[in-house]
């Protein structure tokens, strides 16, 4: 499975409009469901984000950083579709 991505500039955006901001939105929507799916299975192959004991430090930081990427990426998911695509959709 892969995701596809897709960055609206600020122009584009402006130049939207109506239907068409909709339809990026869903797009935009998707591409985040995805995105959660990969990362909640991510989670769950790694025990949490959780290293074995015995794992060396890079092992760790790697899963260390995984887990701030989801954090950070299910924040930026919630601000797009909570707060940005609420105003565009208005």
């Amino acid at each position: 499975m892969g995701i596809k991505m897709r960055f609206l500039s600020q122009e584009e955006i402006i130049r939207c409009g109506g239907l068409e901001i909709g339809l990026a939105i869903n797009d935009m929507e998707e591409e985040h469901d995805a995105a959660g799916n990969l990362f909640k299975e991510i989670e769950h192959v790694t025990n949490d984000f959780t290293a074995p004991e015995d794992a060396c430090r890079t092992y760790k930081r790697t899963f260390d950083l995984l887990g701030a990427l989801q954090k950070d990426t299910f924040n930026h998911i919630h601000l797009e579709n909570s707060v940005l695509f609420l105003k565009l959709d208005d």
